[in-house]
């Protein structure tokens, strides 16, 4: 171990009877390599780095770090003390494993919460080929202008949330990597403590936080819910709507979601993503939930939209590629702009056919459906959800309706409120 500046270990009299693993702080460097690294801190924090500490773990020389801790994996924060109140910094980085057990995995914080993060912020930085993050309670905890940056095959499991962030913070899992797969068992939430007119909680008071995760390849999959959560009155307040929080603790504005080549979103209640994307993705509903979206796209030539009992998206989906809607439709309210190809109540076997005969903006819906929300078919499709139950077949759009075996002979083809063309 090579170190520089100021290092702190558990037998240090500056912590005496606590127990970290490797501390730096106030303007201490340290350097940690070799072929195996496993640190433990057992009541407190594993790896901290405070009061512009840098903490750089591993190397392409070394195949696997394991963190582990009864609180946190990794803590690096910026503090007001004497001239040392620039950020912190912890690196880590292995040529094949990643591996952190905590209560918290990683924990972020700097004491700004400027809508434009600085450029010079307390980072943690996670690089190797495979990640693995398992936390007790929250897996990353970005708060106040901080960030955290993975890249690698990534699984995070997290008993309350996967990402728990605010303050505009920047969190990014495999931003810059559409090579690696990314799975998250665990909810995306955005809150604080801070309590207007209340007690502040020590605590920034703004929601808003810059996430963006990307899930690529079959493998890739999220089992969670999105949500806003901050006191009022008193009271716990818990929201997935957008532009409906109370403007003391303003509005997230920064959650960007993206499901490419097989990467599935298994949605376990109420959830929002202010910019989601689906090139060849898939989106599962759990029943009576609801999906809202400011900015849906849809690329790719398989892309499933599954509803679960009662669901709804509330929002426009723009589907510029081609895209299967299944389950139950009845609670949309949403809207549809089929810009390229859309199936309703079909399979993809059952649609072949008449998508590989039909060009340009293609709608097929099963006989017997009943359409909900808004529908507009055509190359400048761009309907708001200003219409509920109605459809409009622009002049270069095509509506087939396809009876399937189960079709009953006598009923309705398609039941819509409003139909134009």
């Amino acid at each position: 171990m090579v170190t520089e500046g100021k290092i702190f270990t558990s037998n240090n009299s500056l912590f005496e009877g606590t127990e970290y693993g490797l501390v730096s702080q106030v303007g201490g460097v340290a350097n940690l390599t070799a072929e195996s690294i496993s640190i433990t801190g057992l009541n407190q924090a594993s790896i901290m780095a405070l009061a512009q500490g840098t903490v750089n773990i591993g190397g392409e020389n070394t195949n696997t770090v394991s963190i582990s801790s009864n609180s946190r994996g990794i803590e690096a924060r910026q503090l007001n003390y004497k001239e040392y109140t620039g950020p912190s910094y912890v690196k880590v980085k292995a040529s094949n494993t990643i591996i952190i057990k905590a209560k918290v995995g990683i924990h972020t914080q700097q004491n700004s919460e400027k809508d434009v993060p600085p450029a010079n912020k307390t980072t943690v930085n996670l690089e190797a080929p495979n990640i693995a993050i398992d936390a007790s309670e929250n897996a990353i905890q970005a708060l106040s202008n901080s960030e955290v940056s993975i890249s690698g095959n990534t699984t995070i499991n997290a008993k309350d949330s996967a990402i728990y962030a605010r303050g505009f913070s920047t969190v990014n899992i495999n931003v810059d990597n559409l090579n690696s797969t990314t799975v998250l068992n665990g909810d995306i939430s955005f809150g604080t403590p801070n309590e207007q007119g209340g007690d502040s909680h020590q605590s920034g008071k703004l929601l808003d936080a810059y996430v963006t995760v990307n899930f690529n390849g079959e493998d890739s999959s999220w089992t969670g819910r999105s949500y806003q959560t901050y006191k009022d009155n008193g009271k716990d307040v818990i929201t997935s709507e957008i532009g409906n929080n109370k403007e003391y603790h303003g509005q997230v504005s920064g959650l960007k979601l993206a499901f490419s080549n097989g990467g599935t979103w298994n949605s376990t209640g109420d959830s929002f993503s202010n910019v989601l994307s689906l090139n060849s993705g898939n989106i599962k509903l759990s029943g009576k939930s609801t999906l809202h979206t400011n900015d849906f796209n849809i690329t790719g030539d398989n892309n499933s939209l599954t509803f679960g009992d009662k669901s709804n998206v509330n929002g426009v989906i723009n589907d510029k590629g081609t895209l299967y809607v299944n389950g139950d439709t009845s609670g949309f309210t949403g809207t549809l702009n089929v810009i390229g190809k859309a199936a309703i109540g079909l399979t993809p076997e059952e649609a072949a056919e008449t998508f590989k005969s039909s060009e340009g903006s293609v709608l097929l819906v099963k006989a017997g459906s009943t359409l909900n929300g808004n529908t507009i078919v055509g190359a400048n499709a761009a309907g708001t959800n200003d219409k509920t139950n109605a459809l409009s077949v622009l002049s270069d759009g095509t509506l087939a309706i396809i009876a399937t075996e189960d079709y009953v002979a006598g009923t309705p083809l398609v039941s819509v409120g409003a139909a134009s063309t």
